[in-house]
């Protein structure tokens, strides 16, 4: 699990996130839903070690945070391959300076296959659609192996078919045992999530969805 400790953060005087306390249980993916400016990636952010609050504290697993970010935040003029891209996991959890063994091109190989984009492989970013540079990142972090992993709007501007897609694999993920959260709009995705948290007024508050409304997310994701 991930524990978020009374986090205070935000831009200079601007605090988005005002005591934001919850625990993220492994083996299940959880929705974070939120208006606009709520202070999602914010969150995610913290979360995943990219920038620290301003007071309060994480405590995460050891084996760190594997990070989505929103695919508009990759510059698809990087002279990168999809292989290329996938790798960036490896070298993550190994360190950059280490060779790529063959176990782990194996792991690069499985998470392109998972993820349907191993015909893919030597396509440069710039070639890719939006929902391909997606699956791309996702595939980046399996391969991390981290204990958690954070996703920020990971189903934004993908169609219906991408959509379900991605939603399986994440729920592939966290039955290995992981932290999955999701930064998301999409009500679909979220009601198909095993949990579900909105951030209100810098606050986390949870927001369970029915049996019913669950059943029939998943019915649609299937």
């Amino acid at each position: 699990m991930i524990d978020v400790c009374e986090v205070h953060a935000g831009y200079g005087r601007h605090q988005v996130l005002r005591g934001v306390t919850w625990c993220f249980a492994a083996g299940k993916v959880t929705a974070l839903r939120g208006s606009n400016g709520a202070g999602k990636t914010t969150l995610l952010d913290v979360m995943a070690g990219i920038s620290s609050p301003d007071r309060g504290h994480v405590v995460r697993p050891p084996g760190g945070v594997a990070y989505v970010p929103q695919r508009t935040h990759i510059d698809p003029r990087l002279p990168l391959t999809v292989r290329d891209v996938v790798t960036m996991g490896a070298w993550q959890r190994r360190g950059a300076w280490r060779r790529v063994t063959r176990d782990d091109r194996r792991a690069v190989e499985g998470a392109m296959d998972d993820l349907g984009i191993a015909p893919l492989a030597r396509r440069r970013l710039d070639e890719l659609s939006g929902g391909q540079i997606q699956r791309s990142l996702v595939a980046r972090a399996i391969v991390c192996d981290a204990p958690v992993m954070v996703l920020d709007e990971p189903m934004s501007g993908l169609d219906i078919g991408v959509r379900r897609e991605l939603s399986e694999v994440l729920r592939r993920v966290a039955a290995t045992g992981r932290v999955v959260v999701q930064a998301t709009h999409d009500a679909e995705a979220a009601e198909a999530s095993d949990e579900i948290v909105v951030l209100v007024d810098g606050r986390l508050r949870p927001h369970p969805p029915t049996r019913d409304q669950r059943e029939q997310a998943r019915a649609r994701f299937a």
